[in-house]
């Protein structure tokens, strides 16, 4: 079945780390289709962020996601199984300033 992982992330300022968005429950296999990114106006490229399996970053493949007033659309087949979980890593780079961005992720749940 199709499923969506929506997620808020508020960053405070020089804040940086991982989030648990889900865990995959146990003896299924959930595939990511499309990692969807919104950072509001005045994010300013100071947010930085990317999805995580274990400590290796699976997407984006280079850099990180980061924008001002954009949506992105990264579209991918990434496979995990039951008790991984997927992580966001973010970095707010602004050191007086909370910075937030929405995420939506569409998978596959089997």
């Amino acid at each position: 079945m199709k499923i969506t992982i929506p997620y808020h992330l508020v960053a405070d300022a020089g804040d940086s780390g991982f989030v648990e968005l889900l865990t995959v429950p146990a003896g299924m296999k959930l595939t990511i289709l499309k990692t969807q990114i919104y950072f509001p106006i005045g994010t300013y490229g100071e947010l930085r962020l990317a999805l995580y399996y274990g400590e290796s970053k699976i997407a984006p493949y280079t850099n990180y996601w980061s924008g001002d007033g954009c949506m992105f659309t990264d579209e991918m087949e990434s496979t995990w199984s039951g008790g991984d979980v997927i992580k966001l890593y973010y970095n707010n780079t602004n050191t007086t300033e909370t910075r937030d961005a929405f995420l939506l992720i569409t998978a596959e749940l089997e």
